[in-house]
């Protein structure tokens, strides 16, 4: 199965469709033509420099894009019967001259908001996260790791980067791109692999970038090019992760040499983020005799049977955390049961991992056909389904529809009192409860339709077993409002 990346920093970011084209991980054949030698890099690069504003393109000293998008994560839908798509928007503002930066991101994930912006100076650099109202101080950083991904994204600001790299970009001859010949360039950006530019023949628009990273082929596509002050743009743009479409533009506006008012500076109203929870080193919880919870960054719980155990939450990396459990117990007693929170891909990472020490894997009827898609070989008799609510040896196992996931099995430990979820309430803050969200809200209303005698909420994601006092109060002060502060991106 291959894992999906999720870009940093964007919290909301990105997905294309292109059926004609090829979005294979190998390099497209280039074309060997007497007349499109190395010789002519020179004038070629020229030509796209001109093409996208001549002096005007190379005299900038900021730039600033607005985007509306149409957004998706392969496997992270809101059903398990199909991909969706949310709205994203976001603002990139460049000071070219001093190298500042300033990019923000609201996102609406189904109720969900997901809002963020990074603004980069000479000397200092910060993430806010609005929902929160809080920043954190970056301490190590440039102009380019921070505000590379946004330069990627413009092909207009590729063309910029190329006329300051002339020197050490590369004429690779041509290549052909949706069934025509196109100029392949080498771009040499700072701090970046290698840029593989694709060329219009006869506008010399970029029509195609993509870079080869570790593991994986990252496209971008530029279509439906226009002018606005002198300067030529990509109306449209598309986003991939190999053959995984991330994103889509609605609608791109650019700013040449415009900045907002507010650009590089923080409100005040955000203050510094509260100390978070570590969850770095490895963590036992040991909930009651026979239930513990316990991983490093990604967590388990495991609860003994008697004569076999049953794992709860699929993240991957889920043998080691069982082998610990093993270990911190002193006990060899097999793994036979493993339950499925629900059908994102990242929380099933581990399943085949639990199906290779022999577990039968527990779920939701609703959710079968996404498991059997990431676990080779997975037959029927090694599949216990349940439909909305039943007892499953010392543990109960509950579906519930939030804003999160349409079907999510959450797993009370009678024993324990105590209740294992995923993605919904994180417990990430080392002092106090972690802020309402959307999802968090909307798994509480559900749980008190079940009338469950909870006294401590489990994470996925967290170290920390968070008391239902506390979750109950952080919950009473929800606050739906999708725009914090009242920013110009979601202002209406």
């Amino acid at each position: 199965m291959k894992k999906f990346i999720v870009p940093s920093l964007v919290s909301i970011f990105f997905i294309t469709l292109l059926a004609c084209t090829n979005l294979s991980s190998a390099e497209p054949a280039s074309v060997n033509t007497a007349n499109q030698s190395i010789g002519n890099k020179d004038t070629i690069i020229t030509k796209v420099i001109k093409a996208y504003g001549g002096e005007k393109l190379s005299s900038l000293r900021s730039f600033r894009i607005e985007d509306k998008n149409m957004e998706t994560y392969p496997g992270q839908g809101f059903t398990p019967d199909y991909t969706d798509f949310w709205d994203t928007r976001s603002i990139i503002q460049l000071d070219l001259i001093d190298k500042r930066g300033d990019f923000e991101t609201w996102g609406d994930q189904y109720g969900r908001i997901l809002h963020f912006r990074g603004i980069t100076t000479q000397d200092s650099a910060i993430s806010i996260d609005y929902w929160n109202q809080t920043f954190e101080n970056v301490s190590e950083f440039t102009f380019y790791q921070r505000h590379g991904g946004n330069i990627r994204f413009s092909d207009t600001l590729l063309a910029y980067e190329l006329a300051k790299a002339t020197n050490k970009s590369e004429y690779l001859g041509t290549v052909n791109y949706r069934g025509m010949p196109h100029h392949h360039i080498q771009l040499e950006m700072p701090e970046s692999p290698p840029l593989s530019l694709y060329v219009g023949m006869q506008d010399f628009m970029i029509k195609r970038m993509h870079r080869i990273l570790p593991t994986l082929e990252v496209f971008y596509l530029f279509d439906n090019h226009a002018q606005k002050n002198g300067i030529s743009f990509a109306k449209d743009f598309r986003f991939f992760y190999d053959s995984d479409f991330i994103l889509s533009t609605v609608k791109r506006e650019i700013f040449v040499n415009k900045l907002t008012n507010d650009a590089f500076t923080a409100e005040n109203a955000v203050k510094v983020a509260p100390e978070a929870f570590d969850n770095s080193e490895a963590i036992v919880n040991k909930l009651s005799d026979n239930a513990y919870h316990l991983g490093t960054e990604n967590f388990s719980a495991f609860v003994d049977a008697g004569d076999h155990i049953i794992g709860i939450g699929g993240y991957g990396g889920l043998k080691d955390r069982f082998e610990a459990y093993q270990k911190e117990v002193s006990n060899n007693k097999p793994l036979r049961y493993q339950v499925v929170t629900h059908h994102h891909t990242d929380h099933m990472e581990g399943l085949s991992e639990a199906y290779a020490l022999g577990a039968t894997l527990v779920m939701s009827e609703n959710i079968v056909d996404n498991v059997k898609d990431v676990v080779d070989g997975l037959s029927d008799e090694r599949i216990i389904t349940y439909e909305n609510q039943d007892t499953f040896g010392p543990i109960e196992l509950h579906e519930v529809s939030t804003s999160h996931s349409e079907f999510n099995t959450v797993t009370y430990i009678p024993e324990a009192k105590a209740l294992f979820q995923a993605d919904h309430y994180g417990g990430f803050l080392a002092n106090g409860p972690s802020p309402a969200t959307r999802s968090s809200y909307s798994l509480k209303q559900e749980l008190d339709k079940l009338n469950l005698d909870i006294e401590k909420i489990l994470s996925v994601h967290s170290g920390k077993v968070e008391t239902w006092s506390d979750y109950a109060s952080s919950m009473s002060q929800y606050d739906p409002n999708p725009c914090r502060l009242n920013r110009p991106i979601c202002a209406n």
